[in-house]
């Protein structure tokens, strides 16, 4: 907690010296969620049948009229059958806005990429493992950021200390190893060395581009099983990444491909697809959203294992278009390999001004001995929750 605290009293000290008008707000959620599931668990976890969980997301935000601001965004989750909990500092920074440069010191969090299934390219943050199964949740990274943005596009610079390792469940909780992760990670070269990532975007027309470089430890890790435990192992790489969305009228074309080398051989990753959105569906002013996208990867035995190495994902997206902003996503992910889809349902909306519902559910079907995720194959299930934002 040193480094944490360390930036972010280097930022509070920085916005209060400001002169000028200010202003500050609290917002974010606290939420109950049950998650239920379809089988037993595996000898020594909890939850055969329910888990319920706590979750609390505040965020906090000061600014002036010099253009300076605050931010701080913890995410905090507990367990009652497990009694286990952790938090993820997401944000904990301050921000300079200038004409045509924008300036970020602290704890951030950076979204890159187009397409839906994942996003090869979206490699500043790391990856929580602790929250869901999918890859949309990160852990906040410090950072300095400097983000320009010309009339033509927008350009991110970013210096990036402190490598954060993945987080996993613990092995008495569901959806996790049965052995535990060691907190003494290997790194091939230095465990603090400072990383370093630019993307440069910019849109002709209707296509958007976005290219990107990384160079530092990397997020995935390789695990290493000893007797009692695994060891992740951390490569230093170089990472090269384009993002292509061409749009047409009610048609997304989309692509990432990416270039890595330090991890094994040098291999590439693709995901391409397209969504193609129906309006005025069914009889209500709803959405369709049809997406199919084709994932690729050719990573050695060198490399941290991945399930998108081969296949298709298919999913139906709608969006109600109502006040309650209600939206359903059912996806499934085919493997051209084994015999191993994955079904994935999201959906959410609101219940009055203050409540939101949210629901998500993965069924794993045939799970195959040899897949990277195998140690699932007991744990299909539906979660579903409330959120009460303020």
């Amino acid at each position: 907690m040193s480094k944490v605290r360390t930036l972010l009293l280097t930022s509070l000290s920085l916005s209060f010296s400001s002169a000028g008008f200010a202003d500050w707000q609290t917002e974010g959620f606290v939420g109950l969620t049950a998650d239920l599931y379809k089988d037993e668990a595996q000898m020594g976890q909890c939850c055969d049948t329910l888990a319920n969980r706590a979750l609390i997301a505040p965020r906090l935000l000061w600014w002036n009229d010099s253009g300076w601001a605050v931010t701080f965004s913890p995410y905090v989750e507990y367990e009652f059958q497990s009694e286990q909990g952790f938090i993820n500092l997401r944000e904990a920074n301050i921000t300079y806005a200038g004409e045509t440069i924008e300036w970020l010191l602290g704890y951030g969090v950076v979204y890159w990429g187009v397409t839906e299934v994942y996003q090869p390219v979206n490699v500043v943050n790391q990856y929580d493992g602790r929250i869901s199964l999918g890859y949309e949740e990160k852990m906040g990274q410090p950072m300095l950021q400097a983000r320009w943005l010309p009339d033509w596009g927008d350009v991110q610079m970013l210096l990036l200390p402190f490598h954060q390792p993945r987080k996993f469940r613990e092995p008495d909780q569901r959806r996790t190893l049965i052995k535990p992760v060691d907190d003494n990670a290997i790194y091939s070269d230095g465990e603090n060395t400072l990383d370093s990532a630019i993307r440069i975007g910019f849109w002709q027309d209707a296509l958007d581009v976005g290219i990107s470089a990384f160079y530092g430890n990397s997020r995935e890790p390789l695990l290493v099983e000893r007797p009692n435990d695994w060891q992740a192992s951390y490569a230093r790489i170089f990472q090269l990444g384009t993002e292509l969305q061409w749009t047409q009228d009610d048609l997304l074309l989309k692509w990432e491909g990416t270039f890595k080398s330090g991890e094994g051989s040098d291999y590439f990753t693709l995901v391409t697809g397209f969504e193609y959105s129906v309006y005025g569906f069914s009889f209500s002013q709803g959405t369709l959203g049809l997406i199919a996208e084709y994932a690729w990867d050719n990573r050695d035995t060198y490399a941290p294992p991945t399930i998108y190495n081969n296949d298709a994902f298919l999913g139906l997206r709608w969006q109600a278009n109502d006040v309650q902003d209600t939206e359903f996503l059912l996806s499934g992910l085919f493997d051209f390999d084994q015999t191993s889809p994955i079904y994935k349902l999201t959906a959410s909306g609101r219940i009055n001004e203050h409540w939101k519902w949210i629901a998500e559910g993965y069924y794993l079907s045939s799970m195959s001995s040899n897949e990277p995720i195998a140690y699932l194959e007991n744990d299909s299930y539906f979660s579903i929750g409330a959120e009460h934002y303020f």
